[in-house]
């Protein structure tokens, strides 16, 4: 019988998987349940700003994007899920402009005015991993890539050749690999789930296994050929025996 330490371990490296898979998931279906918003603040200096932000949700992964001069630049009919799964606990209230300022100045940002951040997580059935990424495309570098960065993932240079012309650009979640910053309740809850759904189906394999081999007259524990008399356990592990074997 696998231990609880054992089958949190297995938990955790399952939610982890689990998420990452599902991280693949923008890589074959693009944008879904789509929503934009544009937001109209005035600064302490009199001047205006303007976030545009846009959301899109797959199957167990959401992704929030924050423009700070263009309109939305995803797909103007995107393909539709209509049941999205996942959903963030704990999370406090979203401020779209307050997030969007904090993202813009965690990255640090010579020339905002051209750069697209995305915050995206994934996990089931809570979100369990997040990253930030960023992509500037108002000019391909000289290896004939948009400048990228990320902070908690992986992520593709992204081919400028392949937008060029075109009227939208690719979710940053088509190019991430690999989220690993963790969202420590989701990755918690995620855990026990799955610790709890693997010691259930230990248990149950266990159960059909020593059904099986009492069905053939054999010890459920050790295989030793019993003739279907369990009545008197098992001389050989000691099974149903009251008291040590050799004593």
């Amino acid at each position: 019988m696998i231990s609880l330490g054992f089958s949190l371990g297995l938990g955790l490296c399952t939610s982890i998987l689990v998420a990452w898979g599902l991280a693949l998931i923008p890589h074959q279906l693009g944008p879904a349940n789509a929503r934009s918003v544009q937001m109209l603040w005035p600064e302490d200096d009199g001047t205006q700003r303007s976030i545009y932000f846009n959301e899109h949700r797959w199957v167990g992964v959401l992704e929030q994007q924050y423009h700070t001069t263009r309109r939305t630049r995803a797909r103007t009919n995107p393909q539709q899920i209509n049941i999205w799964w996942a959903w963030s606990p704990l999370t406090p209230k979203h401020n779209i402009i307050e997030d969007s300022t904090k993202h813009f100045e965690r990255f640090n940002l010579a020339s905002p005015d051209t750069s697209v951040i995305s915050v995206t997580r994934c996990g089931f059935p809570a979100l369990a991993l997040r990253c930030s990424t960023l992509i500037d495309d108002s000019a391909p570098q000289f290896d004939g890539t948009y400048p990228t960065q990320a902070h908690g993932a992986f992520l593709d240079r992204i081919d400028a050749a392949a937008l060029m012309g075109k009227p939208s650009v690719w979710p940053h979640a088509q190019h991430l690999w690999f989220p690993y910053q963790p969202i420590w309740s989701g990755l918690a809850i995620n855990t026990v789930s799955y610790a709890v759904l693997i010691f259930l189906l230990a248990r149950l394999a266990r159960s059909v296994r020593h059904a099986r081999r009492m069905h053939r007259g054999r010890c459920p524990y050790c295989t030793y050929e019993l003739g279907f008399d369990f009545s008197d356990g098992c001389p050989e592990c000691g099974w149903r025996h009251s008291t040590p074997r050799g004593t």
